[in-house]
């Protein structure tokens, strides 16, 4: 039988276990998916262009470009390829997260820390990522790492960890600029937990508002300077502001009235969208969390780590105002992808951990049946039996040396011109466009999912193509290189 017990070992081990049992799960996403994603094929590029080009130049193919500089650097140092110092900080990033988590849910609870060891390493929300090269895991790391400064000076009262939180908010930003949400989470946290005992951590309060000033006057003056470039700010600020904001929404609820909406209704499709956003923003997020999703619903219970309730706060505040970032982005964009969502659940860990601790004590016999779950959704979350894209390594060899880098060519994914080593290209029209509306405008087209494609064979029939390579993977995926003809 499962008891409070059963995961009570060294403080340590749970924390050692993440971290190794991190870098292990890491390594075994890299085999099953050889081929990057497009997202990181496009963060390689940069570091690429800043190691030709300088950062300067850089910045104009995109504003934030800090975790390719970070890539350039490691490849510099270490002499590995750039992938392979993406994959190298991705895994230190994401096992450091793990282990932070891990901790964190101690300080809760310090029962709890073998859960919270398991959590982190199988939760699909922030387990899925493993075998790319993203800014999220940094974004993650650093907002884990100011949650635990919150809570373990709460629990301690040593004000140095509340001076580091600004910092690590800062060091968050870097990743993702929409960290700054945590800044007024943490101000607000203090303002409101503050007042009653205010005169007892005075200096640590007043220091730690003076470093967040400190910290973000550094930002307003690399801002001012040039050195962050304005068209991110231009960009965030564009999202949150009232009037585009307001347009935007008007703009998809009068396109949901016209399309489907009773006329009777139609004065309501603005709510109707906000609360569907919403629910599906909660939706998926309550999936994300995977087998652990039993104990939130069953075991909602969650204790503070002292009478303060300081941490509790900061991670509600903190939870809310990513929300409304979600909604407003989903607003705006009309898309939601999931590791946007993960961040929620790197914010909620210690509620996810305390829950699944509660569930294990009121039902300790179910206990060993979600270890073996999570633990099976952990492995999940990293082998992948799926068709990967491998012939793409080849393909892009084969174009290096046969294909004249002058000659126009177009590609129908971006991460077959970067093997190629023609840089990440973002191909701006579809593949059926290019074979037909603008035909003229290249000499060579490398295509995918060839099959029914109608265009294609007709181009193929009519002898305006000619098809000079062609290359499978082992799922019989097709690859087509063709050349115009006339």
């Amino acid at each position: 039988m499962i008891t409070s017990n059963t995961f009570r070992t060294s403080a340590t081990a749970p924390i050692v276990t993440a971290l190794v049992g991190s870098v292990v799960l890491s390594i075994i996403a890299m085999y099953f998916n050889p081929v990057i994603g497009r997202d990181s094929a496009f963060y390689i590029d940069l570091a690429q262009n800043i190691k030709t080009n300088g950062l300067k130049t850089t910045l104009n193919q995109f504003n934030w470009p800090w975790l390719s500089l970070m890539i350039a650097t490691t490849h510099d140092i270490t002499r590995l390829s750039l992938i392979n110092s993406g994959h190298g900080i991705m895994i230190l990033l994401t096992a450091v997260t793990c282990a932070l988590l891990t901790r964190t849910a101690q300080l809760f609870n310090t029962q709890a820390g073998w859960w919270g060891c398991l959590i982190s390493l199988s939760l699909p929300a922030i387990n899925g990522y493993r075998d790319s090269i993203l800014r999220e895991p940094g974004f993650w790391l650093f907002s884990a790492l100011a949650i635990y400064l919150v809570t373990i000076w709460s629990k301690s009262g040593k004000w140095h960890y509340l001076l580091l939180a600004p910092l690590s908010i800062l060091l968050a930003m870097v990743f993702r600029l929409e960290a700054i949400f945590l800044a007024p989470a943490l101000a607000l946290t203090l303002a409101w937990n503050g007042r009653a005992y205010f005169a007892q951590y005075k200096t640590a309060i007043l220091t730690s508002a003076g470093v967040l000033a400190v910290a973000f006057a550094i930002f307003v003056l690399l801002f001012s300077s040039g050195s962050i470039e304005s068209n991110r700010l231009d960009y965030y600020a564009s999202l949150i502001n009232p009037s585009e904001l307001t347009a935007t929404l008007d703009a998809s609820a009068n396109a949901l009235s016209d399309a489907i909406l009773a006329k009777y209704s139609q004065d309501d499709a603005a709510t109707i969208l906000l609360l569907g956003f919403l629910g599906l923003i909660l939706l998926k997020a309550l999936l994300l969390n995977g087998p652990f999703l039993l104990p939130l619903i069953v075991t909602p219970q969650i204790k503070t780590v002292d009478s303060s309730g300081m941490p509790l706060s900061f991670i509600t505040i903190a939870l809310l105002s990513y929300m409304l970032i979600l909604l407003i982005f989903f607003i705006q964009q009309n898309f939601m992808i999931d590791r946007y969502l993960a961040q929620l659940h790197i914010l909620a860990f210690a509620l996810i951990t305390q829950s699944t601790f509660q569930f294990q004590k009121r039902f300790p016999r179910t206990a060993y049946i979600l270890v073996l779950i999570a633990i099976l959704v952990g492995l999940s979350n990293v082998v992948s039996l799926s068709p990967k894209r491998t012939h793409y390594i080849p393909s892009g060899n084969w174009i290096s040396e046969n294909i004249p880098v002058e000659k126009s060519t177009f590609y129908s994914d971006g991460r077959i011109s970067f093997y190629a080593g023609r840089g990440y290209t973002v191909p701006l029209i579809s593949q059926e466009q290019a074979l037909s509306s603008h035909f003229a405008e290249y000499d060579y087209f490398v295509i995918e999912d060839t099959r029914g494609n109608e265009t294609l064979k007709t181009q193929l029939q009519n002898g305006h193509l000619t098809l000079i390579a062609e290359f499978y993977n082992k799922h019989n995926r097709e690859m087509m290189i063709l050349k115009r003809t006339q």
